[in-house]
């Protein structure tokens, strides 16, 4: 074999041996990742940052020996957890003393609405029913869906069971997703048991000058109908 082969590209002798003695073996270029401080996670999943408090969210602690990582840019705090994720980003606070507080870290929200829709289900006569309706009612209002189930519960503690179902069962046929609504369907039910559906007397004025009856008498002023649902239990 002829080590001095002529290229065909630049037509100069190649000497693979020559050339050989100029190489470095190839080695992987590792890039270093920058080296952020550590900083103590408190028990109350806090840290503190140059004289000031910032919350994480819970969980964030599991021990004594609970770190997290900052990144202080000219404007915020981004914490990281050990495994470089992205926790949280504070918007760093001028002042000194300060708690700088997300309402999101103040408690651990998926569990506390699980608590919260497993309590209410067990209110209801039929819980399975109650969290297939509380699925629903999660898909309308995501955004307030806490909100509405603490409603819900309010509605339905210490009420009597036939009327929670009628209610639940009435608002699952008619497609209703608001516990506001719920709550309204519950109250109409109440009143027909109790019998307050009977509508008072009309009492008709006359004018003391001609004894007619008054043109304003049946006139009265635009408001929102607070009955919209007892229409609907009346039977004829």
């Amino acid at each position: 074999m002829n080590k001095f082969a002529i290229s065909g590209a630049t037509g100069i002798c190649n000497n693979d041996e020559i050339e050989r003695s100029f190489l470095t073996p190839w080695q992987p270029v590792v890039l270093e990742t920058e080296a952020y401080p550590f900083y103590a996670v408190h028990k109350d999943n806090k840290i503190s940052y140059k004289g000031n408090v910032y919350s994480l969210p819970v969980g964030t602690y599991k021990g004594k020996n609970s770190k997290v990582l900052l990144n202080a840019t000219a404007n915020q705090l981004i914490l990281i957890n050990l495994a470089q994720e992205e926790i949280y980003r504070h918007d760093i606070c001028r002042l000194k003393g300060q708690k700088i507080l997300a309402s999101d870290h103040r408690r651990d929200k998926s569990e506390a609405i699980l608590n919260m829709i497993t309590s209410f289900s067990e209110l209801m006569p039929n819980p399975l029913l109650a969290m297939n309706w509380l699925d629903k009612l999660k898909d309308a209002k995501p955004r307030y869906f806490r909100d509405q189930v603490c409603v819900l519960k309010k509605t339905v503690t210490d009420l009597e069971p036939q009327i929670a179902s009628a209610a639940l069962n009435y608002a699952i046929q008619h497609q209703i997703t608001s516990a506001n609504d719920f709550k309204a369907i519950v109250d109409a039910l109440l009143r027909k048991q109790t019998g307050d559906l009977l509508q008072p007397a009309k009492i008709i004025q006359l004018n003391p000058l001609d004894g007619e009856i008054s043109k304003l008498t049946n006139t009265s002023p635009e408001k929102s109908d607070i009955t919209t649902y007892d229409a609907l239990f009346i039977k004829p």
